[in-house]
């Protein structure tokens, strides 16, 4: 099955189904069609790590699918398709978050959006629980001080300009790591500029104090002081303010 689907010959083909997925109709898929061809996408190439019927993709959640998409110069992207039974009628809000990340220089550049698309720049990475699986080598305590010290620090740029990602204290589908070890945070369909940020303090339950990920990261690093750490961030959530940050950061080790 050839996975290279060109916009012009995806009426012909069963990848239709996922630019109008779950429900398809002729006359929605005719509009998304365009709305492709505005962003100048030219060609989807539908591998990934995630299976949808017939196909592979890149991601599946409740208000979208993200496959690659290359342009006419044959450039990757990562282009999120708006499900046809989200529960939101746009990209609007999403986008605007993206934006509001840019200005903190976190997240993946977006690249372009329509009503049902949003187009950013392709991160070759993998999902962060999986890197940290992976890390192998004298230098993977160093590695991975320097990739979590790098997260919480997008996080503090995010605190800062007043965004709420609002999934961080479960943020195993919203970190990728490249081949660089450097991290991106993905995925900001959920964040607020409305309510209180805990950036820093829902990604530190996620990183250092609960759940499968954390025990795996002590085990690279060693013990940390989980009460001083919890105390601590709770100074900061109040505060908000630098010199807690800088205590949360040596607590770490970082």
């Amino acid at each position: 099955m050839n996975n290279l689907i060109p916009i012009e010959k995806l009426k012909d083909s069963e990848a239709k189904n996922l630019v109008c997925f779950p429900k398809y109709s002729e006359e929605e898929l005719d509009r998304r069609i365009e709305e492709l061809k505005m962003l100048n996408v030219k060609c989807l190439v539908l591998d990934g790590r995630k299976k949808l019927g017939k196909f592979f993709v890149l991601g599946k959640g409740h208000e979208s699918l993200v496959v690659k998409a290359l342009n006419d110069k044959g450039k990757p992207y990562a282009l999120k398709i708006r499900r046809t039974d989200s529960g939101k009628p746009d990209t609007t809000h999403e986008v605007k978050m993206i934006k509001k990340a840019e200005e903190a220089k976190v997240g993946v550049k977006l690249a372009g959006s329509t009503k049902n698309f949003i187009l950013l720049e392709m991160v070759e990475g993998k999902p962060f629980p999986e890197w940290v699986e992976k890390l192998k080598g004298k230098n993977r305590k160093k590695r991975l001080k320097k990739v979590l010290l790098e997260i919480l620090n997008q996080c503090r740029a995010l605190d800062l300009v007043g965004l709420d990602h609002g999934e961080l204290s479960r943020a195993s589908k919203h970190i990728l790591v490249d081949k660089n070890d450097k991290p991106y945070l993905i995925d900001f369909g959920k964040a607020s500029v409305k309510r209180k940020v805990s950036n820093v303090t829902s990604i530190c339950q996620y990183l250092f104090i609960r759940g499968d990920v954390a025990e795996k990261i002590l085990k690279i690093l060693g013990k940390i002081n989980r009460k001083k750490l919890i105390k601590i961030l709770q100074t900061y959530k109040k505060d908000l303010d630098e010199k807690s940050f800088l205590k949360v950061l040596s607590v770490l080790g970082l």
